[in-house]
């Protein structure tokens, strides 16, 4: 009975103890600290700070990097390569001599021909051959032309909506700075309107240019008396002699090969891609694809050249399923979506892009510029007004909700303009007002999300 006594006694004093290191700890916890620490697991009202916020609404896609101008060599003759002045990979000049075929068998023809008819009709042979030789450069200098006309008209578009975006981007209208560039972009409208105007009038004066070509063409047919067929296969092998020699019809990278010197020519012999104006296919979710529209302006970067940022515009927008009527080879490794809406878009000006990049693409919807706003979940609206949750400190680490009457403007898609008196930027404004009630003393977690 005594131990049993001795051990109550025991277990007594270590309970004692025990109380006492508590107590002591509590103490101290309060004594070496000015604010009580909160608790583990104590609940924190999540807040965002009321600031200055992007507000443009925009889609974000993604596509190769392509040229504009994709120029296929090819050759209907039947003869072999004598010689080839490129590889794959070169970069080559409007102009250049790409290879030269062997014109022995044309050369040995047109003796032959030549030997049995008259004067007259190889003179009617070789009027014809010029004739048909100047009809088809009327024909791509119209094109070249009425190309550098839109290239202008793109130019002049890119300046003024640059200005534009500038102006928007303005929080005071009044400023000097707002109505200088409010002037500059009324020069820059007019501009723009005359580079598109001049679209006009540069096609309408080569078409002509063409137009005369081809009335030279049939004179000389009519004059020639319908021309003999000996006369028209002398002009035929005339015109095989002016082709042996393949010239590059417009700057850039040769990126596709399909001969070697010694093999027997026909059909496409190579590919030229002009290097200098590029475009990205992207593809569009279907959700969105009813938003974009052309000369919408786009923002182009890409992860291998991270600290650029170039200018487009969306210069086509295809708003119907592409993979609805084609096969998905079709539009393997362009960027288009699973639904198949796409579009193009041009990048603007020169770049460090290299074709065949991947490119991110930012299009822009709606440049709202910046604004003082708040997330859409922050801001309640009910039949009398609309309004937001506002927390305002109230001791060293407690805050207090108050509700605050707003006015919303534009917005996002995400973060919307509010104004109000009882609101000044840095203002801490609850996220989630189904959270808290008016009067209600809370900690916060300020969760200020990136745009």
């Amino acid at each position: 009975m005594k131990k049993k006594n001795g051990k109550k006694k025991v277990v007594g004093i270590v309970i004692a103890i025990v109380a006492v290191i508590g107590v002591v700890g509590i103490a101290g916890g309060i004594l070496g600290s000015g604010t009580p620490e909160m608790a583990e697991g104590e609940e924190t009202i999540q807040v965002q700070t009321y600031k200055m916020h992007d507000l443009t609404k925009s889609i974000n896609v993604s596509g190769t990097v392509e040229s504009q101008n994709v120029l296929t060599v090819a050759t209907d003759l039947t003869c072999k390569v004598k010689e080839l002045n490129v590889s794959l990979g070169d970069y080559v000049n409007e102009g250049d001599v790409l290879c030269v075929l062997d014109d022995s068998k044309i050369r040995e023809a047109i003796e032959t021909l030549e030997s049995q008819v008259s004067d007259s009709e190889k003179l009617a042979a070789k009027q014809n051959e010029i004739a048909k030789r100047n009809l088809t450069q009327a024909q791509d200098n119209r094109d070249k032309a009425v190309a550098n006309a839109k290239e202008l008209a793109d130019e002049a578009r890119t300046e003024y909506n640059d200005a534009v975006n500038k102006y928007n981007a303005l929080p005071d209208k009044n400023t000097e700075e707002a109505l200088l560039l409010n002037q500059q972009i009324k020069s820059l409208e007019t501009a723009l309107k005359e580079a598109e105007k001049n679209i006009e009038t540069v096609q309408s004066s080569a078409n002509e240019l063409v137009q005369s070509a081809q009335d030279t063409l049939d004179l000389n047919s009519i004059s020639n008396g319908g021309n003999s067929e000996a006369t028209k296969e002398l002009s035929e092998l005339y015109r095989q002699l002016e082709g042996v020699k393949i010239v590059a019809g417009q700057s850039g990278v040769i990126t596709v090969l399909n001969t070697s010197q010694g093999s027997i020519s026909n059909g496409m012999l190579m590919q030229i891609e002009d290097n200098k104006n590029l475009k990205i296919k992207v593809g569009i979710k279907e959700k969105d694809i009813i938003y974009v529209t052309d000369d919408m302006v786009a923002n182009v970067t890409s992860d291998a050249l991270p600290d650029e940022k170039y200018s487009g515009r969306v210069s086509k927008v295809i708003n119907f399923s592409a993979s609805a009527g084609t096969s998905n080879m079709a539009t393997a490794g362009t960027g288009i979506a699973d639904s198949g809406y796409s579009a193009e878009i041009i990048i603007e000006g020169d770049t460090n892009l290299l074709l065949g990049m991947s490119a991110k693409v930012e299009i822009i919807l709606e440049d709202n510029g910046s604004a003082l706003s708040l997330p859409y979940d922050s801001i309640i609206k009910e039949e009398n007004g609309t309004y937001v949750y506002k927390a305002s400190k109230s001791s060293e680490n407690n805050y207090k909700i108050e509700k605050v009457s707003v006015t919303s403007g534009k917005d996002s898609g995400y973060y919307t303009e509010v104004t109000s008196d009882s609101l000044s930027e840095g203002d801490l404004v609850v996220n989630y007002p189904n959270q808290v009630s008016v009067g209600e003393e809370v900690r916060v977690n300020i969760h200020d999300a990136e745009d």
